[in-house]
């Protein structure tokens, strides 16, 4: 079985432009050769689309409304959309949370075999009770022997989300009076092995805080690896990688140098921020507006943790898979273009039976517009060099290929919905020069894009630029690239998949198979 997502990735570019003019931005100085202007556009929905506002009474989500009450697309999202695709264009930094550090509990990789591994494990594993006394962690350990199965549990383990879960109920003898300190890195370890990569802890982990912090005894699970104690919740505990997003990057990703999109689209960090020089206006809705019925569709929010699809496999032995630990990430994530929009498609990831409620909360409904809409925007941009306002152009047509490639926009991108064309006005669009600021100039989009495409591949390479622009180009065609009736993965295939060492595929090689 191959792996399959709709979702794919630009590689991570090993280099990175850092444009020399970057100390030279700002807004009081204007560059001599600098230029402002406006670039009209239109944006026409290929597909039914829908940019999420308000709940109805019935959880209907509606259609994004201006203050009119007319469906709008705010400045925010398009500029979104075209931020990240100006990121991969122009050879700038990932933008990710550098310091996230995933876990996991996987039978199927070497490095948490290593640790817990099922054959060596009731040897290894240590049973005990933590607490909290004068603002420190404490362990006492009990006797493993002791702790049989029993009705009235102490301990859940392999309980979840999940239909029918296998459920292991510990009872743990009562601790005894030697106390061992825990120290400040394993209690990290800890909290880092039971947090959902959005921030969210896990309920079980939170439950044993919330015991030790009200000075009550909470069970715990220990197996010492290499000298490093690991805690846990449950027999086979989660272990968190040695290694954070951000170490899986190569080190022009980890600069504090701003990157051409930060030198356009601004910034601001603990130490510095820049205002952006282009700003993008409301979309607002040409004509009147046709809705169609409400849908129900499932949207399924994929785990980074899936080391299969997020990390590189790319000439991976064949025995194993790469991980956080060993591989960098796969890089800038994207949605390619569906021909068709098929909004029963993830059905299949509603679990059968389990709790009712968690079902119905995976379930979105909404009210999609339908295709053909019209919106008018325009793009302000001042005191851009020539080669910058060429990448603003790029992003926004892909190079000047807009008649055949599509953006797509807001919320059920892996259905096929969103699909959409951005059309520049240039009869209305102009730029002025900084040295002749009375004159509006009309925008000849071929020489701007030229000079960028040569001055890009100058500090890059031709062939890196043909190789990167490709990937993402291929993602803004059309393709019926998924199972007819599928969407995601189910648990299951996930399994299958990581047991037989598959990962996927590039999206252009998917596309050529």
């Amino acid at each position: 079985m191959a792996v399959f997502a709709p979702y794919n990735f630009v590689p991570v570019n090993e280099k990175v432009w850092f444009p020399t003019w970057g100390a030279q931005v700002s807004h009081d100085i204007p560059f001599e050769d600098g230029v402002s202007g406006v670039i009209y556009y239109t944006l026409k929905n290929e597909s039914p689309m829908i940019i999420g506002g308000e709940k109805d009474h019935d959880n209907v989500i509606h259609f994004f409304k201006d203050r009119t009450g007319k469906p709008s697309i705010p400045g925010s999202s398009i500029r979104g959309v075209i931020r990240n695709i100006h990121e991969i264009l122009s050879f700038s930094k990932i933008r990710t949370d550098m310091d996230l550090r995933l876990s996991i509990r996987d039978p199927y990789l070497k490095e948490y075999r290593e640790v817990v591994h099922m054959n060596t494990i009731e040897g290894r594993i240590q049973y005990g009770w933590l607490r909290k006394r004068n603002k420190k962690v404490e362990v006492c350990f009990v006797d493993g022997r002791k702790a049989k199965y029993g009705e009235r549990a102490n301990v859940v383990t392999g309980g979840g989300k999940v239909p029918n879960p296998i459920k292991k109920y510990f009872v743990f003898p009562q601790p005894g009076d030697n106390w061992e300190e825990v120290t400040k890195a394993e209690m990290k370890r800890f909290e880092l092995a039971h947090r959902y990569s959005d921030g969210e802890f896990f309920e079980n982990y939170l439950r044993t805080i919330n015991k030790i912090d009200n000075n009550k005894v909470a069970p715990i699970f220990v197996i010492t690896y290499e000298k490093k104690r690991y805690f846990g919740v449950c027999k086979y505990m989660r272990i968190p990688y040695a290694r954070t997003v951000g170490q899986t990057l190569p080190e022009s990703h980890k600069s504090s140098k701003s990157d051409l999109t930060e030198l356009i689209f601004g910034y601001t960090n603990d130490e510095d921020a820049l205002k952006s020089r282009v700003m993008f206006s409301h979309l607002r809705l040409k004509g009147e507006s046709l809705f169609g019925e409400a849908v129900e569709a499932v949207l399924a929010s994929p785990k980074p943790s899936y080391y299969p699809t997020y990390i590189e496999q790319a000439g991976h032995p064949g025995n194993t898979l790469f991980s956080y630990n060993t591989a960098e990430i796969r890089g800038f994530k994207r949605y390619p273009i569906h021909k068709t929009v098929k909004p029963d498609r993830a059905r299949h990831t509603i679990p059968q039976g389990g709790n009712a409620q968690e079902n119905e909360d995976i379930r979105l409904k909404f009210k999609p517009l339908k295709i053909g809409h019209i919106f008018s925007g325009k793009v302000m941009f001042y005191n851009l060099l020539p080669v910058e306002l060429g990448s603003v152009l790029s992003a926004l047509t892909f190079q000047g290929q807009q008649d055949i490639l599509f953006h797509n926009i807001g919320m059920a991108k892996p259905l096929g919905y969103g699909k959409c064309k951005i059309k520049i006005d240039f009869e209305k669009s102009f730029f002025r020069k900084n040295d002749s600021f009375d004159n509006n100039l009309p925008i000849n989009m071929d020489a701007f894009l030229d000079e960028y495409r040569k001055v890009l591949a100058s500090k890059v390479g031709e062939k890196n630029v043909d190789d990167r622009w490709e990937e993402l180009f291929e993602m803004a065609k059309e393709y019926n690239f998924l199972p007819s009736s599928k969407t995601y993965m189910t648990v299951n295939e996930h399994r299958n998949a990581k047991r037989n060492k598959q990962y996927l595929k590039p999206y252009s090689q998917i596309n050529k198979s």
